[in-house]
């Protein structure tokens, strides 16, 4: 984990912890999922990816109060400049894709 520390900016290591963190908290608490993966992968830009193979979503039909958790890190990803992605539909599973540019700190 250090050499992840030293390779990315203090708040873009906090802004992916937390990210993952919640992602990884909505699959257990709402997937119903058989598996789970992270990958975090360090080149031109870091990438993080959070899947599952659970029932999925559909991302627009997100109440207010439901959507919650998803706009927190939409606003963490904005904080550090990052983009941030959810790929969802009903029975596909769900991937949280987030990627920071490198070269932006």
């Amino acid at each position: 984990m250090s050499s992840i520390r030293s390779k990315l900016p203090s708040e873009v290591h906090l802004a992916f912890y937390r990210i993952a963190q919640a992602a990884l908290g909505n699959v257990v608490r709402h997937a119903s999922y058989a598996q789970a993966r992270l990958r975090l992968v360090l080149s031109e830009a870091a990438t993080l990816t959070i899947s599952d193979d659970g029932g999925g979503f559909d991302v627009t039909a997100l109440g207010e109060s439901q959507g919650m958790g998803i706009e927190i890190m939409r606003e963490r990803a904005g904080q550090i400049g990052a983009a941030l992605k959810i790929d969802s539909a009903a029975g596909t599973g769900t991937t949280v894709t987030l990627q920071w540019p490198c070269g932006a700190a």
